[in-house]
């Protein structure tokens, strides 16, 4: 099982928050999303982008405009206009506060 997908169902047994992947460190025209399962990347810009291997499997760039899916990993290298950008995938917890502890309540 991906580090990912463990890290999430840690995170999802542990409290009743709802919890999602917040990628940083990519450029600001590449979108990273996890979903269902599925971490996409979504290159948006005007260049080709270059993958770490270790997440695409093979040594493919993405063409601009285009989509791809890659594997889970905590954190990778993204190349782009001889810049190298390190990504990390972070998770992020939100919670509702608890109805019972209202503090005008109690006042």
């Amino acid at each position: 099982m991906s580090l990912l997908l463990s890290l999430l169902a840690l995170s999802a047994t542990a409290s009743p928050c709802a919890t999602r992947f917040v990628f940083v460190g990519q450029p600001e025209c590449v979108e990273l999303t996890y979903a269902d399962g599925r971490t996409q990347l979504a290159n948006q810009c005007e260049e080709v982008l270059l993958v770490d291997q270790s997440v695409q499997g093979t040594f493919q760039p993405v063409l601009p405009g285009k989509t791809v899916e890659v594997r889970d990993l905590q954190a990778f290298t993204l190349g782009l206009q001889g810049k190298l950008y390190r990504t990390v995938a972070l998770v992020e917890e939100t919670c509702e506060p608890d109805a019972g502890t209202d503090e005008d309540d109690e006042a």
